[in-house]
């Protein structure tokens, strides 16, 4: 999209777990856990090793896409696009993610899909996506129902140029799947249902961006990954993140002549809670669960689902910075939809 004095911009409609699931409504153990006072006082859903999507979260979402099409360029959804790696799951998922659109965001089987948009879709696993027997992680079921949009397993992914005008004016998207391999227990009692680890990857990515500034020279990249960097909260925590940090401010510094930063904002979920923060000096942009049914975090009053619209407006002048904003919106259940 044209922006002022000749800048472009570019808009990203961002959301984050959505949390699909053969049955809707589930509400899971460890929500349950935290929130002791439901045990007696009742609860809308149906009791589960893990929550589910809500399914009027769900067409708010997709709705709110359809009719505000023409105010992003792209859609990214930053994991735990499912409640677990099995298959049926994930089927639900896909069939939300990329379904044909029939009539308004409805598919033709009634139900609500992102590609009634008309926007690309960008999307990387979580770790409830890699769920596999036993809640273990490492499942590979999501690189088969998700091959076409997400092909490097627990990697790296480059996507084609967002934003591909000139130099000083392309924007990049990477990707990285921080979740736990097969073999990675984490750390702590039941570490390995919500925590990622970097290891492996930091190489990779570090290499990752580094060939896209120099294919790019000037450009503008955005990290997409599930996990928040620098959070403390339990079970979520990006484990070895410090040598991430340490890359981040040794080899993606500003350096040998390149102005602007190497990454100009990071972009994650998997905590449930929308914010903004920093890691290694770069802007993370956190979006809460979008569509999970009843996404709270301690005990009462809940906290809504959101979504957010991140706008980058890049600047011609190879050596400014690209200026990176966010808009959120909170689901509003008098409104039954996603409102600023």
């Amino acid at each position: 999209m044209p922006g002022l004095r000749g800048m472009q911009v570019f808009r990203l409609l961002h959301a984050s777990d959505l949390h699909f699931a053969q049955i809707p409504g589930q509400v899971g153990v460890p929500v349950l856990l935290q929130n002791p006072y439901w045990w007696w006082a009742g609860i809308p859903g149906t009791p589960a090793m893990a929550s589910s999507h809500n399914l009027d979260r769900v067409d708010a979402l997709a709705a709110f896409a359809f009719y505000k099409r023409q105010r992003f360029d792209a859609i990214l959804v930053t994991g735990d696009l499912a409640t677990t790696g099995k298959a049926d799951d994930l089927s639900a998922a896909y069939d939300f993610i990329a379904s044909p659109a029939v009539k308004g965001y409805l598919n033709a089987a009634g139900r609500p899909t992102l590609q009634a948009a008309g926007r690309p879709v960008y999307l990387l696993p979580g770790n409830h996506d890699r769920f596999g027997a036993f809640y273990l992680p490492g499942g590979a079921e999501f690189d088969r129902v998700f091959a076409s949009a997400w092909p490097v397993g627990q990697g790296v992914h480059v996507w084609p140029p967002l934003v591909s005008q000139s130099e000083g004016e392309t924007l990049v998207l990477v990707g990285v799947d921080f979740t736990l391999s097969a073999a990675d227990a984490g750390r702590g009692f039941l570490g390995y249902l919500g925590q990622g680890s970097t290891t492996h990857l930091v190489d990779a990515l570090v290499q990752a961006t580094e060939g896209v500034h120099r294919h790019h020279p000037g450009c503008t990249i955005l990290w997409a990954l599930h996990f928040e960097p620098g959070t403390r909260q339990f079970l979520h925590e990006l484990l070895d993140e410090g040598d991430l940090e340490q890359a981040i401010q040794q080899k993606l510094a500003p350096a040998k002549g390149r102005a602007k930063p190497a990454v100009a904002a990071i972009l994650c979920g998997h905590t449930h809670r929308q914010r903004l923060s920093t890691f290694g000096g770069i802007p993370v942009h956190v979006c809460g669960t979008t569509t999970q049914h009843l996404p709270v975090q301690g005990t009462p009053p809940f906290k809504e689902n959101s979504l957010q619209v991140i706008e980058i407006t890049l600047d011609p002048d190879p050596k400014k910075t690209a200026a990176v904003s966010v808009r959120p919106y909170r689901y509003t259940s008098t409104l039954r939809g996603f409102t600023p």
